[in-house]
């Protein structure tokens, strides 16, 4: 199965959204590729559901976490353009994202990005 995540970091934060069964868990950007639509399609589509935003994305990697095909994108230029979005989200800190329900993915992504 394949899936997106994109970091999108402003000022030392990163755009994320929290695990709807546990408001405290607080992950980047993601979800999972639809049949009909493209990795990069699935990343607009989820960054809107989620957040009301739109940003570009850039392919940044293709990672097997053992169950997904995670395609990673990079997301510059985020622009707030709804205010429908379905869950909380918010700019959160390195510490909450590496301690969300994919804390150690997000680690090592970050870790990688040469952010920690």
């Amino acid at each position: 199965m394949k899936s997106v995540c994109a970091v999108i970091a402003k000022d030392g934060l990163f755009l994320a959204s929290h695990r709807r069964y546990d408001p405290n868990l607080w992950d980047f950007i993601g979800g999972k590729v639809d049949d009909d639509e493209t990795p990069e399609n699935a990343m607009h589509r989820e960054c809107l559901e989620e957040t009301g935003f739109i940003a570009d994305f850039e392919l940044f990697d293709i990672r097997d976490d053992g169950l997904y095909e995670v395609y990673v994108f990079i997301g510059t230029n985020p622009i707030k353009i709804s205010s429908e979005d379905e869950g909380m989200w918010k700019y959160a800190s390195l510490e909450e994202v590496c301690n969300g329900a994919f804390k150690d993915f997000n680690a090592k992504l970050l870790t990688d990005l040469n952010i920690i």
